[in-house]
């Protein structure tokens, strides 16, 4: 029997995961941390390329992995398939730098450098929008640099062979974003001014794009107290491992 895959995003605590029901899953600016073994240049010491923000979902069968639950947070809220693929998530891939899979990575890296370089070459010095191609997908495409545009794509899904318990599905940000504020930061923002929101990135889904909400069965009750309006509990199944479901969302 093939179990069909499923999607869900966990979180450490109550406040955030009604937050996420509320608002949409942040997304935070964070680095891959693979672009490393491809190159040291100083270039990309400030920023990688593509680092315009990003949220994930952990992919499971049964239930969530012990190894993700632990990682990120007990709550979680499923999504449906369909959203998750209609909004843009891709299959994370697992990489290491060393090894065959790593060779034709490099191998593709360094065929399409020497494409970009050969096509900024001709362009002019002093401009300096074709030198965000380095970094940026949208200026790699604007001087028709497919090779680099079709590896910084593919970049976008890699993450270290450490992580690859996560499972993780990924959603990039595809219109670049240079702000540089940490999660800390933006809270300060929220705290201190009144155009906190234009560093705030979410994406959004409705009562109808979720499966199910994971949470610690303690916090049950808190739920129904603190939740959105428009998420109510139909039936609640209580799972071996002293967490609950929340399944047949209302769509009131």
């Amino acid at each position: 029997m093939i179990l069909t895959p499923r999607f869900v995003h966990l979180t450490a605590s109550l406040e955030s995961l009604n937050g996420i029901l509320q608002d949409g899953l942040l997304i935070r600016q964070r680095r891959r941390n693979v672009w490393k073994w491809f190159s040291k240049d100083p270039i990309y010491r400030k920023r990688e390329p593509q680092q315009f923000g990003m949220t994930s979902l952990h992919q499971y069968r049964i239930r969530p992995s012990s190894a993700a639950v632990r990682h990120f947070g007990p709550f979680g809220v499923e999504l449906k398939s369909e959203w998750v693929k209609t909004a843009g998530f891709r299959e994370v891939s697992y990489v290491e730098d060393q090894g065959q899979k790593y060779e034709i990575l490099r191998s593709k890296y360094q065929d399409a450098l020497i494409d970009l370089e050969s096509r900024l070459a001709s362009e002019d010095p002093t401009d300096q929008f074709p030198l965000m191609s380095f970094t940026n997908v949208n200026c790699a495409g604007w001087i028709g640099a497919e090779k680099w545009v079709n590896f910084l794509l593919l970049f976008e899904t890699m993450e270290p062979y450490k992580h690859r318990k996560q499972r993780e599905w990924r959603f990039s940000r595809p219109i670049p974003y240079y702000g540089d504020h940490s999660v800390d930061e933006l809270v300060d923002d929220l705290r201190r001014k009144d155009n906190w929101t234009q560093h705030i990135h979410l994406l959004k889904f409705g009562v109808a794009d979720v499966s199910s909400i994971f949470l610690p069965r303690k916090h049950i009750a808190d739920f129904r107290l603190t939740a959105p309006t428009q998420y109510r509990a139909q039936r609640i199944k209580y799972l071996p491992d002293g967490s609950a479901r929340i399944d047949g969302l209302s769509k009131r």
